[in-house]
């Protein structure tokens, strides 16, 4: 037995240009919409040690559609833009990166939904999180002090994820702003893209 779909959409465009992963610059600040911890979630949820609460507050993320928030990236002058799903919001920010640039992400500004860093805590992990951590986590570099159980959102696969936007950093505040007024309440610059330096190898830097 076999199924198959089609998925249909209307491309958003500005001035007839997409808004794709690639475009970003060094100094543009990566702005987050959703909060991280779907994959957690719903793993703790099937060995039955998530909270009923916080799987009805993961839904109604996943329920809010990514369409507004994609229309005010194209109004604040977005210069890349990719939704983050199963491979995490470290391996779609890998995808944003080419050439010579990098990241820097602060960990204490990632949102998490409720209860996601408390089953982190407890090494409850979603079946695809060690290949993406596998994946992705060879690139990317942390202090030795990092909260470890922070660190674990990056590799959390998500559904129905937020939109990561890499903007100029002058319309971040606006952007964010704009945002939270229109529903996405945990949307926050979580860091910025970066040149790497000389001999670096490994892209993204946390802090």
């Amino acid at each position: 037995m076999g199924l198959g779909f089609v998925v249909n959409g209307v491309a958003i465009s500005a001035e007839g240009t997409l808004l794709g992963k690639l475009g970003t610059s060094a100094g543009d600040a990566l702005v987050l919409t959703k909060p991280l911890g779907t994959g957690v979630l719903f793993a703790g949820h099937m060995q039955l040690d998530a909270n009923g609460r916080d799987i009805a507050t993961a839904v109604e993320m996943m329920l809010m559609s990514n369409a507004v928030a994609a229309e005010l990236a194209l109004a604040h002058g977005a210069s890349a833009c990719t939704d983050v799903t199963g491979f995490g919001l470290s391996g779609h920010l890998l995808e944003m990166l080419c050439g010579d640039l990098g990241a820097r992400l602060e960990l204490e500004r990632l949102p998490a939904l409720p209860g996601a860093l408390e089953l982190l805590r407890s090494d409850v992990l979603s079946t695809m999180h060690a290949a993406n951590k596998r994946s992705a986590g060879g690139s990317v570099e942390a202090p030795q002090l990092v909260d470890e159980v922070r660190l674990q959102l990056l590799f959390d696969p998500q559904t129905s994820g937020g939109l990561l936007i890499a903007v100029p950093a002058q319309h971040a505040s606006s952007l964010c702003e704009a945002l939270r007024k229109n529903g996405y309440s945990s949307a926050g610059v979580i860091g910025e893209v970066t040149n790497l330096m000389p001999g670096a190898t490994l892209p993204v830097e946390v802090g």
